[in-house]
């Protein structure tokens, strides 16, 4: 049972994940101009600050030990200091 619920978990923060990054996704809507673009860096930022607990929370569901947890941080801390790579 209590692997259903870590499944579970993990299927529910992938699905936020999901709704996260395609809320953020621009449409033809969207002026791109030099306003709009210092709003989608803001936008960015904020969705990162929502992932890192996401991630984190599942590699704490999936027992992935604290080495796993602190290279999420440590790569989310990288934004903090301007240099977050989209990439893990």
């Amino acid at each position: 049972m209590e692997q259903f619920e870590v499944l579970k978990k993990f299927f529910q923060n992938d699905m936020k994940i999901k709704e996260i990054i395609l809320n953020l996704a621009p449409t033809e809507l969207d002026d791109y101009n030099e306003k709009y673009r210092i709003e989608y860096t803001d936008k960015l930022n904020k969705v990162v600050k929502e992932l890192e607990p996401i991630f984190v929370d599942t590699a704490k569901e999936f027992k992935f030990g604290q080495e796993v947890e602190n290279a999420i941080k440590a790569h989310f801390a990288r934004d903090k200091r301007g240099t977050f790579d989209f990439t893990l």
